[in-house]
């Protein structure tokens, strides 16, 4: 391994690493991991998750579908005016080392992500026969089968969405440049307002360019909870240590069409709040560094911040949020942290420089001084250190 190594902290390691210039967005799910990339679509056997094995590959150039989106064995991918207009692909997954095409056809002005309604993972058509596209003034329902859009909802505050992720329930949560709002989408084709952000939610500094995605974790085993996790895109803030918050909101009251519940803010977090060894951290810097994608797993978040980095953060408490992990490569450009499926310590993170790192985290053990260039142990092997003048490299005979 030549060059600088990443900063992490004493509490992760890297298991594992995957070259796959231009990704984009991923979906794991069982024992298969699906990449979205510039090329297009990739399958990987993660049976064993620091060794990920190519299973299939779909020729799609395309941007940027961040968020991939799947339901029985169907996926979907939106292509975001890559070849000068918004487009779909619904892809056949039943074979995930045989990708096909099942249908493709345009957008119309929507389309910045596709998301399958009902995104569950026993193959029955209805798990996305519909599927809801973001990124126009609200949201349109689209028919997979046929590709016609079928119905539509307004968004609750002014502006465009963004995201769409389901919680444990079946509820639409959407974020977007006017807020966060839910929607109950029982009747696909028929999206009804169930919550929304309160006026904080639609203007900085909680939402300074746009509300990108949210998260509601369970408090029992398919039973959600009444706290969102949102994290804010502000890529247009230069400044590393406040670009983008990662935000937990309160939902009060029920979700009912009839009075939609109003959500308020209860704690914010951004990477100046969690600095590194110097010269490592990146805070101060002017460079391209706003949050982004993340998943929660039993109270810890795993967050990408673009140039700054993957951070875990503890929300067990989501009235103080802190920082317990971290893990920076350099030059790296994360769009993505997602937690394995059958594993809570392994996180695969979505680099468009580096490609997939796979972290393998330990919960519950401090962060520690987090030095720099701290090699990671072999999966599954005693832990090993370079030479203080050679590195990794052997010295070869005179």
């Amino acid at each position: 391994m030549g060059g600088p190594l990443p900063t992490m902290s004493d509490n992760v390691d890297l298991a594992g690493h995957l070259p796959f210039p231009g990704a984009i967005g991923a979906r794991l799910r069982g024992n298969v991991m699906y990449v979205t990339g510039v090329a297009g679509l990739a399958t990987y056997d993660i049976s064993v998750p620091a060794r990920p094995l190519p299973l299939g590959f779909l020729p799609l150039p395309h941007f940027e579908n961040e968020d991939v989106s799947i339901g029985g064995n169907t996926l979907v991918i939106s292509a975001d005016t890559a070849v000068g207009v918004n487009y779909y692909g619904i892809v056949d997954i039943s074979d995930p080392t045989l990708l096909t095409f099942r249908k493709v056809g345009p957008t119309g002005t929507d389309g910045h992500t596709a998301s399958c309604v009902n995104p569950h993972p026993e193959p029955d058509p209805r798990n996305c026969r519909f599927a809801l596209l973001a990124g126009g003034r609200g949201l349109r329902v689209m028919d997979t089968e046929s590709g016609a859009l079928v119905g539509d909802a307004v968004a609750p505050h002014a502006g465009e969405t963004h995201d769409v992720q389901f919680d444990s329930a079946g509820y639409a949560w959407v974020a977007g440049y006017g807020g966060t709002a839910a929607y109950d989408v029982s009747e696909p084709t028929r999206p009804r307002l169930v919550a929304k952000t309160d006026a904080t939610g639609s203007r900085g500094p909680l939402n300074d360019f746009l509300h990108h995605n949210s998260f509601r974790p369970d408090v029992a085993p398919g039973k959600p909870g009444n706290v969102v996790l949102i994290t804010e895109e502000d890529y247009l803030n230069v400044a590393c240590g406040g670009a983008g918050l990662f935000q937990s909101w309160r939902i009060n009251g029920p979700l009912d069409p009839a009075k939609p519940a109003v959500l308020t803010n209860l704690d914010t977090w951004d990477t100046s709040e969690g600095t590194l060894p110097k010269p490592q951290d990146s805070t101060e810097a002017a460079y391209f560094c706003s949050s982004h994608y993340f998943e929660e797993r039993k109270g810890l978040a795993s967050v990408a911040w673009y140039g700054n980095g993957t951070r875990l953060l503890d929300v067990s408490n989501p009235r103080d949020i802190r920082q317990v992990g971290w893990f920076v490569p350099p030059n790296s450009e994360v769009w993505a942290a997602y937690w394995a499926p059958k594993d809570d310590s392994v996180i695969f993170v979505v680099d468009f420089k580096r490609g997939i790192d796979i972290l393998r985290v330990r919960r519950g053990a401090p962060p520690g001084a987090g030095l720099p260039g701290r090699p990671a142990p072999p999966e599954g092997g005693p832990t090993s250190r370079p030479h203080p003048v050679y590195g990794w490299g052997c010295r070869l005979a005179a």
